[in-house]
């Protein structure tokens, strides 16, 4: 039982160690496309993505792991023809995290991330991500939009 016990942290020594420890955190953002919204077809939200310094100090690397857009009405988003996700600011160079491959058919589209790229200092810095959409053709009417983002905290 004690040899048990030993082997477990052991293990759980080296996991935290190679930093396969880990949480992941969505951060969602609602917004509109269409009707009242700005006639611009590409459109920013901005949504900071804050952490305490404290936490930031306990990790040893953050990445996205998944981004969407979701229909919150039920339609489909086959309008949204583009989208790129950045983090931007505070004297730091942009980083594209994702991007649209190809419009959804459906009520939700999935990008796709480079989880390589560790946003950590980005987050000390207070950036903010940015999400640059492009419609074709814009809607008439309001649609309502939720990004969602998934963020991998390590240790």
């Amino acid at each position: 039982m004690a040899r048990a016990a030993r082997c477990l942290s052991l293990l759980g020594l080296l996991l935290f160690s190679c930093g396969l420890v880990h949480k992941d955190v969505d951060v969602t953002q609602d917004f509109q496309a269409g009707g009242n919204a700005p006639s611009d077809p590409q459109v920013d939200v901005a949504a900071p993505l804050v952490a305490s310094q404290g936490d930031l100090a306990q990790l040893s690397a953050v990445t996205i792991r998944a981004a969407r857009i979701d229909a919150t009405d039920g339609l489909p988003v086959g309008f949204i023809s583009g989208a790129t996700l950045t983090l931007r600011g505070n004297n730091l160079p942009d980083l594209q995290v994702a991007t649209l491959p190809s419009p959804s058919t459906t009520t939700r589209a999935d990008l796709v991330v480079d989880s390589s790229k560790d946003l950590r200092p980005y987050l000390l810095a207070g950036s903010l991500l940015s999400a640059k959409l492009t419609y074709s053709p814009t809607p008439v009417s309001a649609r309502g939009l939720r990004l969602t983002i998934t963020v991998r905290g390590s240790l």
